[in-house]
């Protein structure tokens, strides 16, 4: 059995615009680089408002589970390089109750056969509003 996960990738942020919605692909890496078999695994998405004094650095406050946090399930997939990847849909209504002008964090967790879960990718979670009308006719 390989060795425990080193931690997450820190201050991985995501943009979405608000009614648009984001796609991102998230490698799945040990700190070393290499890739880990991860077959079975399952993964899902937490964000939410940035924790009270979240630290920075490898000590984090998680927004998993916390008031005001939203999740959901992800898809865990190969991935073209030989490793796994996760695939980050972020749909408008999973965003819809977050105002452009708060502070979020959002957090990729991994459950693989036989181990806790543990987080792969924490970071800040921007949603920039959009304005009616502005776009160049």
């Amino acid at each position: 059995m390989a060795g425990e996960r080193n931690g997450p990738a820190l201050d991985q942020g995501a943009l979405v615009y608000q009614a648009a919605g984001a796609t991102y692909t998230v490698p799945i890496k040990d700190p070393d680089g290499s890739r880990p078999n991860v077959i079975g695994a399952t993964a899902a998405w937490w964000a939410g408002p940035v924790p009270a004094g979240r630290p920075q650095g490898p000590q984090f406050a998680s927004v998993a589970g916390q008031p005001g946090a939203i999740t959901k399930a992800l898809q865990v997939v190969a991935d073209p390089d030989g490793g796994f990847m996760v695939i980050l849909d972020i749909a408008p209504e999973d965003v819809a109750g977050f105002a452009p002008t708060g502070l979020y964090q959002h957090e990729i967790w991994i459950t693989e056969v036989g181990r806790r879960a543990y987080p792969i990718t924490i970071g800040t979670l921007v949603i920039r509003g959009t304005v009616k009308g502005s776009a160049a006719a």
